[in-house]
């Protein structure tokens, strides 16, 4: 396994701005096991004014290898904002009980690559012995054969779903 993480962070007055870029790869092996392999590149860029108006900008591209080459890697984007009411300063002035007040939402997409079984694109085989020459005949033909045990999907790709959420933080 090994990464690459590069980190900004700066505040500009009453902006505040961070940024971050990740790159990872994590190849597995055990044994006579064939080695598995996943690749991640993130993005975030984060936006805030005066503590009371936020954004958030998200990124991934994931690779994954239970996919063929077609279908490996997706792209899953997400965004979110918020609004601290509680640092308003009409809230400030007129709502002494009320320590923090935030509202916030947020939208992206999320992949899944579990889809239970490993290079699901690919067909998998069985080796089934010899075939019998004809009816009557006991002797076995010299030829081997396969027959196909599972037949592979080479347009299945990542499990993708849209999430959104809507939230109130209050104090």
């Amino acid at each position: 396994y090994y990464s690459l993480q590069l980190d900004y962070a700066r505040q500009f007055g009453d902006h505040e701005v961070t940024a971050l870029g990740l790159f990872s790869r994590d190849t597995q092996s055990r044994g006579s096991i064939f080695p598995t392999y996943r690749e991640d590149w993130v993005f975030r860029l984060t936006y805030n004014y005066a503590t009371r108006y936020f954004a958030e900008f998200n990124g991934a591209y994931n690779g994954s290898e239970k996919y063929d080459n077609e279908h490996r890697f997706d792209f899953f984007p997400s965004v979110s904002v918020g609004w601290m009411l509680s640092e308003e300063p009409f809230i400030k002035k007129n709502v002494k009980f009320l320590d923090m007040f935030k509202i916030r939402a947020s939208i992206g997409k999320v992949g899944d690559d579990n889809p239970g079984a490993r290079w699901i694109y690919k067909d998998e085989f069985s080796y089934g012995g010899h075939m019998k020459q004809g009816p009557g005949q006991d002797d076995q033909s010299p030829y081997e054969f396969y027959t196909i045990t599972k037949i592979g999907n080479p347009q299945a790709q990542w499990e993708v779903v849209t999430k959104r959420n809507l939230g109130f933080d209050l104090s």
